[in-house]
């Protein structure tokens, strides 16, 4: 309809491209083909696209225009300042999945996942681990976060590695901070468990003090993982905190990133890639779509379901 308003407010002007796409967008379904939830998304209103028509490829670049009723989601990320798009030196090789996170003002993003969070995982004690990291987050991270899904070069098992990346300010001050936390939950009576540890590397013959986190919903909403874990194992890595299930991937991450089997290594690769992605972004998702297709991983319901209605297209 040529008279909705909202087209009308952005129809008319003038750009220096001579083809202009519209595209008015509906609500995006979201997740398992399979699933009985309404996981749909409403990401914009209308897109307006200048085109710009090659040899071998026809590119889009452009604007969403945000409608009143738009996705909480979509009203969290926006609420972050915009950060580096790819950090290709922390990403291994194996990489299948990448997503990159602004976090300047966490507790909307807290707000967002606790309404998100079912009723099993978000129990009073998780609500109050929650707390303490949000603290954590806003006294000693850069502002920013990754998730890095991968599968160790030296390893006999297929099952892919998570680790969560949060780049510190200060990481004395941060280690500090953490073995108190640390310390003030594991070392109540009932709990009493002793958690000075350590996590010996050989790929680097370096050993790190690795920390016991409370469990928290945090992992769960970053990572799309749909099961409760007792506690995180942490360490802190080349001034950045990385969170994991278990210890094996922490050590198959450090291994992976002091042996350079990096994406950053493969530079035609990179480059090409980086050439595509803007500069700054306030969310960033790449995936290895085959791989994630064709496993039964729950970061499946971060994709629409159209790639998964048209998987043999992608």
């Amino acid at each position: 309809d040529l008279d909705d308003t909202a087209f009308t407010s952005i129809h008319g002007i003038k750009h220096a491209h001579s083809t202009t796409l519209y595209l008015r967008m509906e609500d995006v379904a979201f997740g398992s083909l399979s699933s009985k939830q309404d996981c749909s998304m409403n990401l914009g209103e209308w897109m307006e696209l200048d085109l710009k028509i090659g040899s071998d490829a026809i590119y889009c670049s452009g604007v969403i225009h945000e409608p009143d009723s738009l996705h909480p989601f979509i009203q969290a990320i926006s609420a972050q300042q915009a950060i580096p798009a790819l950090e290709g030196n922390v990403m291994p090789a194996s990489t299948t999945l990448y997503t990159s996170w602004g976090i300047s003002s966490p507790e909307v993003l807290f707000d967002l996942f606790s309404q998100a969070t079912s009723d099993t995982l978000q129990t009073d004690e998780a609500s109050q681990q929650n707390d303490y990291l949000l603290n954590f987050l806003q006294m000693h991270a850069k502002h920013s976060l990754s998730v890095c899904q991968f599968h160790p070069t030296d390893t006999f098992t297929s099952q892919p590695c998570v680790i969560l990346n949060i780049p510190l300010l200060d990481r004395k001050e941060a280690e500090r901070d953490l073995k108190e936390w640390e310390v003030s939950y594991w070392s109540k009576e009932y709990r009493n468990i002793r958690v000075e540890q350590s996590l010996y590397t050989p790929s680097s013959s370096s050993v790190f003090r690795y920390y016991k986190i409370p469990f928290n919903t945090l992992w769960n909403q970053f990572t799309a993982s749909i099961s409760s874990v007792s506690g995180l194992y942490a360490i802190c890595y080349a001034d950045a905190l990385l969170m994991a299930p278990d210890v094996r991937s922490l050590l198959m991450y450090v291994a992976e990133i002091e042996h350079r089997n990096i994406f950053a290594a493969n530079r035609s690769c990179y480059e090409g890639l980086m050439g595509s992605l803007s500069v700054m972004d306030n969310y960033l998702m790449l995936l290895d779509l085959d791989a994630m297709l064709q496993s039964s991983m729950p970061t499946v319901n971060l994709l629409p379901q159209l790639f998964l209605r048209q998987k043999d297209f992608f």
